[in-house]
């Protein structure tokens, strides 16, 4: 319990008032959007909101934030929100109920939590920092449109299996491992979890399509994987996931992986690719920059990680 606010979980009936304080923040037409979606998706299962806490005094819900837990031992919170119209108060009411969150982090003994922060909107970073969680990085969402997708000439060197869990499962976990040697992609959590963990993660991403799933062999060896998700309702491919083993950069693969994602995205019919992309990570930034990607948004991830839980 806060000093001021009590933090629990949202009662039932509580639960469409707590989803319009979670996403108060958003301009209409959007947020009326994402509640219809977010009320749908709570009827048909598929968004659990048991897990919706909030910070309640004196009968009223003064902040919410929204969590939910993957498989891979990651959890995930939506920014902390309030209603309340005082600076002060809104900001010591979206704190308490993140301590809440990073609290059901620990019962849950989650490997790390994570949340997006919009980079425009101080107060979201500002109330993340106070709870505890720390920058992970900037990720800059990018997507383009499929409609001058040139055809790709065969590469005698390259080939590629889908995954087939029985078959080549340990190959694919072992190569996604490779790919993170040396990544500069959100290197705080490099090597928390296991490849095994990361695929049953990403294959939450999207509808999974086992032949959009592929572990590529180039030169002889296994080197590289890329993973998509389908996304019909927005005409969409994901790009969950495109990695390329240390001795296999430099080769040009990771450029020519994105440029297949592109043509399995517009044989399927879908109108664009989209991915998100550590800053960090100037060489892929500048590969999605030539092969004309544009920018959607920026968000700062923010990390509670249980290793350094110790020191809070």
């Amino acid at each position: 319990m806060d000093a001021t606010w009590t933090v629990r979980p949202a009662r039932p009936d509580e639960w469409a008032a707590a989803l319009a304080v979670q996403f108060s923040p958003l301009e209409e037409p959007r947020r009326a959007e994402v509640l219809a979606e977010a009320r749908t998706g709570a009827e048909h299962g598929t968004l659990d909101l048991s897990r919706l806490l909030v910070a309640e005094r004196d009968g009223r819900i003064d902040a919410a934030a929204l969590v939910a837990m993957l498989p891979d031992g990651v959890g995930v919170t939506w920014p902390a929100a309030s209603t309340l119209g005082d600076r002060a108060e809104r900001a010591a009411a979206q704190s308490a109920v993140l301590r809440g969150v990073i609290a059901e982090f620990r019962r849950e003994g989650v490997v790390w939590g994570q949340c997006l922060a919009d980079c425009a909107e101080p107060w979201e970073t500002a109330a993340l920092t106070r709870a505890g969680f720390q920058s992970g990085g900037t990720l800059s969402f990018l997507a383009r449109g499929l409609r001058d997708v040139p055809d790709l000439p065969a590469d005698p060197e390259l080939s590629w299996e889908e995954y087939e869990p029985e078959r080549n499962g340990d190959r694919f976990v072992q190569t996604l491992e490779k790919t993170y040697i040396g990544s500069s992609d959100c290197s705080l959590i490099n090597g928390l979890r296991t490849g095994g963990e990361a695929l049953a993660s990403h294959r939450l991403s999207g509808e999974f399509i086992p032949a959009w799933w592929r572990l590529y062999k180039f030169g002889g060896r296994d080197a590289a994987i890329l993973l998509l998700g389908d996304h019909p309702e927005q005409s969409a491919v994901e790009l969950v996931y495109i990695g390329v083993a240390p001795d296999a950069r430099g080769s040009g693969l990771g450029r020519r992986l994105i440029r297949e994602a592109l043509l399995l995205a517009r044989e399927r019919g879908r109108s664009a690719l989209f991915l998100a992309v550590d800053e960090q990570n100037s060489f892929a930034v500048r590969i999605y920059e030539e092969l004309d990607f544009v920018q959607l948004a920026r968000r700062e991830l923010f990390l509670w990680l249980r290793s350094s839980s110790a020191r809070e």
